[in-house]
């Protein structure tokens, strides 16, 4: 029996298990002149339930300075959860993909000048993005940018919208 598969197309991929990675990069903040651009962390696990469909639970932190406007600089540190669904449009080996999602961070400064200068706390995340996945076997290496919509609990309009890119490194299993 012979099964019609378009051309490009292959049929659902064995190796779309659980996959978690690891990410490293950089985070900016293009609505915030106030904010510094600083490094950004991450792990992630995901689980394909078909080959172009992707749910996806992970932990994003950053580091990075907030210019006080006495010029000092302050640290803020900045540790959250989100959950995202990814669409895979293509089923190649290095697979791009769009995601969506949901999350929440938690933003604290770290030192004692001026704490007032920029309100620290929880924050709702609407994550944006586009990546690519290299599969090499058992292992991925991909490239992510999202655009995070920011918005603090119970204050109207958004706060310091967040755009990151990470270089992800990862295993299936």
């Amino acid at each position: 029996m012979f099964v019609a598969v378009p051309s490009g197309a292959r049929a659902a991929r064995p190796d779309r298990r659980i996959l978690v990675q690891l990410a490293g990069g950089v985070i900016a903040f293009p609505s915030s002149k106030e904010l510094n651009a600083g490094a950004s962390f991450g792990l992630s696990v995901s689980w394909g339930p078909i080959p172009t469909i992707g749910l996806e639970a992970g932990y994003s932190g950053s580091v990075f300075t907030v210019e006080l406007p006495t010029g000092a600089n302050l640290a803020a540190v900045e540790n959250g959860g989100y959950s995202a669904a990814l669409v895979y449009p293509f089923d190649w080996p290095a697979a791009p993909y769009v995601l969506a999602g949901l999350g929440l961070t938690h933003r604290r400064l770290v030192g004692t000048e001026a704490a007032d200068e920029i309100q620290p706390g929880t924050f709702f995340r609407v994550p944006l993005g586009i990546g690519s996945d290299l599969t090499l076997r058992y292992f991925t290496v991909g490239l992510r940018a999202t655009y995070d919509f920011v918005f603090r609990d119970g204050t109207p309009g958004r706060t310091g919208d967040e755009l990151a890119v990470t270089l992800r490194l990862g295993a299936l299993f």
